[in-house]
Order: structure tokens, then C-alpha cells, then sequence
């Protein structure tokens, strides 16, 4: 069970005295409810969300009450320079319609390929799925062990799912494969040449049209 209390915020209170007092500014909302401004401990939530991620659920206290609520994080903002937490999202689901999210990618084991000398390249991180909210899974395991040979790859389509979970993209997208060593620095000399072109012909065309 994870927990955290919040207290319900007063929207006259000014975001930037919220962070000073330690606290950080958030909302809760959900299909069956009305918003409801919070403010939450960051260095509690900072713990919660490391725990939870956004696809467990919170249970969410108000202080001095008893009851607490299922919740999930939603979405967090952060400081475009220090990385700060600055915002938070919280999400009331209804538990009987399912939702879709990003759940991450785990990676599981070694790939033997990379023995032979070839490069693990990584096209997904997370993957949008849809779910019962209880039945969303923290993360989903892709197993390396099965890139044996250059230019091996995992599909969506070889993952295993939880029951009740389903993919949203293309069961042929590529998670992850095997490329040679060398070969991606070949392929990005050739798209830098490629850029190189493009930018001279648009250069060009920029010196005809002052001419004109």
C-alpha cells in the first residue's frame, strides 16, 4: 500500500509561497468527481513517485480524515531548468472503464549478440496500453536473451501482456534489436551529408529570392 496526505488548497494560496514551505501545488481529478486543488509534501511525493511511477495506485489521504482514496499520478511538471518537481497531477479513475497510459519498458537479462560485438539499440522506453486501472501493471519485461545474432529484434507482438492488457501501437513495432558495431556511425555521417545538402540548396534559395 502506498501512501500520502494531502491537504486541500485554497486558491487564493500563491504556488511560489506553496514550494517555499516545502509543499507543492496539485490538482486532483477523475470522471466522477469535481477538481479539487491540493498541495502535497514533496519530499513525500518525491518517495511516492519513485514507488509508484504512474501506473500504481496512491492512496490518497486528506489530513485529519480517516478515508483515503485510489489514485493515480497523472502527470508531473517540472522546472525546465533545475528538474524541480513544481506540479502535480492526480487521477480518480473510474475503477470499471478502462484508461490508457504509458506503462515503461523493463529490460530483462543480456542479449548474446552483443558478445559478438553488436549494438543494443532501444526504439522504445514505455509503451501505451490500455487497462482496467487495477489491472496496469508497473512495468512490462522484455527479455534480451532472445537477441542471439546481428539484426536480431523484439517485436510488440513477441511481449507477453498481462491478462486484460492491451498494446496500442502496431504490434510490429520494433522495442528493441541488434545492429553491427560501425554501422550507426556510417548512417549518421550519411544523414549529416544529407542535412549538409539540404541546407545548402535552402541557403541557396534564400540568396535568390534577395536577389529578386
Amino acid at each position: 500500500m502506498i501512501k500520502l496526505v494531502a491537504k486541500i488548497r485554497k486558491k487564493e494560496e500563491s504556488p511560489k509561497k506553496i514550494r517555499q514551505s516545502g509543499f507543492c501545488p496539485a490538482i486532483l481529478y477523475g470522471p466522477k468527481r469535481e477538481n479539487l486543488l491540493l498541495k502535497v509534501p514533496q519530499k513525500d511525493f518525491s518517495l511516492v513517485l519513485k514507488e509508484a511511477g504512474t501506473t500504481q495506485f496512491v492512496d490518497l489521504f486528506f489530513e485529519g480524515e480517516k478515508e483515503s482514496l485510489s489514485v493515480l499520478i497523472k502527470d508531473v511538471s517540472r522546472h525546465y531548468l533545475t528538474g524541480k518537481i513544481i506540479h502535480v497531477d492526480f487521477y480518480q479513475p473510474d475503477l470499471t472503464k478502462t484508461i490508457e497510459t504509458l506503462v515503461p519498458l523493463e529490460f530483462v537479462g543480456s542479449a548474446p549478440a552483443e558478445r559478438k560485438g553488436g549494438v543494443l539499440i532501444k526504439t522504445l522506453k514505455e509503451i501505451e496500453v490500455e487497462s482496467l486501472p487495477k489491472k496496469l501493471p508497473k512495468s512490462i519485461s522484455v527479455d534480451l536473451s532472445s537477441l542471439t545474432e546481428f539484426d536480431s529484434k523484439i517485436l510488440v507482438k513477441d511481449i507477453k501482456f498481462p491478462e486484460g492488457v492491451k498494446p496500442l501501437i502496431s504490434l510490429e513495432t520494433v522495442i528493441v534489436s541488434i545492429g553491427e558495431a560501425g554501422k550507426e556511425e556510417v548512417i549518421e555521417e550519411g544523414v549529416k551529408e544529407e542535412v549538409g545538402q539540404i541546407e545548402k540548396e535552402t541557403a541557396g534559395s534564400e540568396e535568390e529570392k534577395k536577389e529578386e
